[in-house]
């Protein structure tokens, strides 16, 4: 397709891994040199044609994905102090506000619950009155720091997806300038690829070392020159999880299996983690 001016490999790629059996070869067949004028160094224009190029395949070739319900799991101040989700990301929005009309731009997102024990976000949403936008009420003892959210988000099956539903998307609140084209990526790649969920990473270009007895040593011989693909580290960022119900009700898990990723922009992996971090985004 010569409407693409970048990725043209992963086009090729796609549309060959989804007709033909595909083996991996771990011999090295080819090297390319990194320099400053890379287009590969242009990540946002070539994430954004990833994206485009997934959902132009799922369209022509009629790959539907599930019913998907989008699950937003709040402690809120009482349990943790540094919660975001009412302070204000603009004049007219909070930080959950925010949220909120990023993933409602998702073409495959029909409805999204707030699951929170903070009787002032449920109060806000039912004033709010956000479209497809669900309040659920959240059992204290599931918001306790030292509880994970497997249960928070069984919770919300029960009451609305089980029978609903195909898939579910966990999402972050530390997160809100994730864009809609990755939670559609996200959505598209899990069906496209008939894998069991979907995690939103950055990719890490830093080195990593761990400690030997001669000292700190190298992770993945990170410090060669010629790096092969394989050896790429990621990193979990975005607050982005899709899983397939069928899958965490068998496994009661959100991430495992058959899973894949999608890589996101710098801006989208933007984390606020205090008060301090929503004034610097506000300035």
């Amino acid at each position: 397709d010569e409407s693409y001016n970048c990725q043209d490999g992963y086009f090729l790629w796609i549309n060959f891994f989804t007709k033909f059996k595909v083996k991996n070869i771990e011999t090295p067949l080819f090297y390319y040199r990194r320099h400053g004028n890379n287009l590969t160094n242009n990540s946002e224009k070539i994430l954004t044609t990833r994206s485009q190029i997934i959902s132009k395949y799922c369209e022509d070739n009629n790959i539907n994905t599930g019913k998907i319900i989008a699950i937003i799991p709040i402690r809120g101040l009482k349990y943790e102090i540094d919660n975001l989700a009412l302070e204000k990301i603009n004049p007219s929005h909070t930080v959950l506000d925010y949220k909120i009309s990023e993933i409602s731009k998702s073409k495959y997102i029909s409805k999204i619950v707030v699951t929170s024990p903070d009787h002032s976000i449920i109060e806000y949403l039912n004033k709010k009155k956000h479209k497809n936008v669900i309040p659920h009420y959240r059992d204290p003892k599931l918001a306790r720091m030292n509880s994970g959210l497997v249960e928070t988000v069984h919770d919300v099956i029960s009451n609305y997806g089980s029978q609903n539903y195909d898939a579910f998307v966990t999402f972050s609140i530390r997160f809100p300038f994730l864009r809609t084209l990755y939670i559609d990526n996200a959505i598209k790649s899990m069906y496209l690829f008939e894998t069991d969920s979907v995690i939103s990473v950055r990719k890490e270009n830093n080195s990593f070392f761990r400690g030997s007895e001669d000292g700190l040593q190298p992770i993945l011989e990170q410090d060669k020159f010629t790096k092969l693909e394989r050896d790429d580290l990621y990193k979990y960022s975005g607050g982005m999880i899709a899983t397939k119900i069928e899958y965490f009700l068998k496994e009661r898990d959100f991430f495992g299996g058959k899973n894949g990723h999608v890589i996101i922009d710098e801006f989208s992996a933007k984390e606020l983690k205090s008060k301090r971090d929503l004034t610097n985004t506000n300035n």
